[in-house]
């Protein structure tokens, strides 16, 4: 192989390198029309060739291709006849198979976008795991809580990893999530939570206490409580959030996608505990009474006197019966309703009021009919408490003297909380068959007619749960 600099000067313009190949033995360009010898490809395996670059090419003619490419052939030949050979020369013995069954091929999840980022701590196998799982999570909060956010915002479940992948306490908060969600070892679940909430007292005195990851850590760490049960930290951690909210300048102030998580959390903890929503509602304008009302509510409303503000909720409810809802709007709308009712006590002196929370727990119950039977990915939500308050207002109402005229009102809240409460409780029964009586109806068509002045309660086997109340064994029945 030549070395050193070539001596001839470089030609001007662009060099255009080409492989040349040396070879001792000189050769005659073929004939047209003369014989191919035969190959002789023990021969052809056994030649070697040189290839060398040079920046100085001269224009290949005819031979040359030609000659290039019959040593190319000639190296794929001999490769394989070497290829073939070892495959001869291999050792019977030597080919084993395993003693494991074989791995079934099984379609691995798409990567999450986590992948494209630096982990904020040192990671372990199992926390790959569970940083996929996460998506559940997101998923659950876009699809039933986007609801409290205004109808033009667009929030992408995504829009979360930028920050957890940022965030030590928010990414083991995170991890505690995934880990509930996926029924895994509590141990797991504890320690991330036990480190997050470390870290977050750790920030407390500098200027992180009141970040955007503290504020969703704390959220994360609230709805772990709550889908355990633990109502009593689930509010703790409530009222740390919004302690540090009002550091912030208020929710108003927070990004839609931190507004969104805050409102989701709460909502579900103020349904199942009773308590009083921690943070103002968005949208608090309604439409104007007395727009949309069924001729029983407007009856109650003459009678009673009912404030504007429960009448333009109201108001709200009629279009969710009758076309599919936007998602942004029955949650925010229970939010409202739940920031009325909740800070009434149970007792109440007037009748205007029994009156007044039963139009606001029933309402919100009723807004769940079309998401009953659909799941969080955890454990169902629990409506004990709303059932509950329901149940004990209606017969503090049913002992008073009731004008006849609002009996087709607590008609629909027994079948409505039957639904709720059936198969197993039976907290309406009997206040469905006193309001039955009430109402001298003995028929199930005698029930529709007078139910025409309320909201629908179609396809939910209200005819069933009515005719097995008045034909149950409890005194006093209709048969």
């Amino acid at each position: 192989m030549p070395q050193g600099p070539l001596l001839e000067p470089r030609p001007k313009g662009k060099i255009k390198p080409i492989v040349m190949i040396f070879d001792s033995k000189p050769r005659h360009a073929r004939q047209k029309n003369a014989k191919k010898p035969p190959k002789n490809y023990s021969a052809a395996s056994k030649k070697t060739f040189a290839f060398v670059n040079t920046s100085h090419p001269v224009e290949a003619d005819e031979e040359s291709r030609r000659l290039v490419k019959t040593h190319v052939m000639q190296e794929v030949l001999r490769q394989k006849l070497l290829d073939r050979s070892k495959l001869e020369k291999e050792p019977t013995k030597r080919l084993c198979y395993p003693r494991d069954p074989p791995l079934f091929r099984v379609i691995s999840p798409e990567a999450p976008l986590s992948y494209l980022f630096t982990y904020p701590i040192q990671t372990e196998p199992y926390m790959l795991k569970l940083v996929h799982d996460s998506k559940v999570e997101f998923e659950f909060d876009r699809i039933d809580a986007a609801a409290m956010l205004p109808p033009g915002s667009k929030v992408r479940d995504t829009a979360w990893y930028p920050l957890v992948m940022t965030d030590a306490a928010l990414f083991h908060a995170l991890l505690c999530m995934s880990a509930l969600f996926g029924l895994r070892d509590m141990i797991v679940q504890r320690k991330h939570m036990l480190e997050s909430i470390r870290l977050i007292n750790d920030r407390l005195p500098g200027e992180e206490a009141t970040s955007d990851a503290t504020i969703t850590a704390v959220l994360f760490m609230a709805k772990a409580e709550y889908f355990q049960g633990n109502h009593d930290a689930w509010g703790i951690h409530m009222e740390g959030t919004k302690r540090i909210i009002d550091l912030r300048g208020g929710i108003q102030k927070l990004p839609f996608l931190i507004q969104e998580k805050i409102y989701n959390t709460d909502l579900l903890g103020c349904i199942e505990a009773g308590a009083t929503p921690h943070f103002p509602p968005i949208h608090p304008l309604s439409p104007p009474y007395p727009h949309n009302l069924p001729p029983s509510i407007l009856s109650l409303a003459e009678t009673y006197n009912l404030p504007p503000t429960l009448l333009s909720l109201l108001s709200e409810i009629t279009p969710h019966t009758t076309s599919p809802p936007p998602t942004h709007d029955i949650p925010n709308l229970q939010y409202r309703l739940l920031s009325l009712h909740s800070t009434r006590q149970y007792q109440h002196e007037k009748r205007s009021d029994v009156i007044e929370d039963i139009l606001t727990t029933s309402t919100t119950l009723y807004l769940f009919l079309p998401h009953r039977h659909s799941l969080p990915p955890f454990r169902p939500l629990s409506y004990t408490y709303l059932l509950t308050r329901l149940s004990f207002l209606t017969n503090q109402l049913l002992t008073q003297r009731t004008p006849p005229q609002h009996a087709p009102f607590l008609l629909w809240v027994c079948l409505l909380g039957e639904i709720f409460s059936s198969p197993v409780g039976t907290l309406f029964r009997e206040q469905m068959r006193d309001v039955s009586r009430m109402l001298g109806v003995t028929s199930w068509e005698g029930v529709e007619v007078v139910m025409g002045g309320m909201w629908g309660l179609e396809g939910y086997e209200v005819r069933g749960l009515w005719e097995d109340a008045m034909g149950s064994d409890v005194p006093g029945s209709i048969r």
